[in-house]
């Protein structure tokens, strides 16, 4: 038996083993139950992936509503020329932009139904996950 254990580690077959005792105490300080189950919720990558996707839905539902904001923008321009005599030959040009589609026949509230039914959707995920893996631990 120690020339097949030998041969399945890559040890040379005649050798001999060292073998250690096993030490009766644990090395691991040992938590209650409940801190398991919170570590093991935690690290959990299906959870974690289930908690990011609720994230971006808020993310989304914000930008969504972003669409609501009128888009300003202020500009600065100073122009030099000399081709031509008689115009001025230092221009300065300084304005303002503002941009807003007051009526869009609905499209950003859906959108942002839309953003909310993946949010709603997302933390019903998360919800199944966590039932899933308290009711398999």
């Amino acid at each position: 038996m120690t020339a097949t254990l030998n041969g399945l580690m890559d040890l040379p077959i005649d050798g001999e083993l060292d073998l250690q005792p096993i030490s009766p105490e644990p090395d691991l300080t040992m938590l209650s139950l409940g801190e398991y189950a919170a570590i093991g919720a935690r690290e959990n990558p299906e959870i974690q992936a289930a908690i990011e996707a609720v994230e971006r839905a808020r993310q989304g539902i914000r930008i969504a509503s972003a669409a609501y904001i009128p888009d300003v923008s202020a500009l600065a321009q100073y122009t030099f020329q000399n081709g031509v005599p008689f115009l001025v030959h230092n221009n300065a040009t300084a304005g303002f932009r503002m941009t807003w589609d007051v009526f869009d026949w609905g499209k950003r509230s859906a959108v942002i139904g839309e953003r909310k039914a993946e949010l709603v959707q997302a933390e019903e995920t998360v919800r199944k996950v966590k039932a899933a893996r308290s009711g398999s631990g």
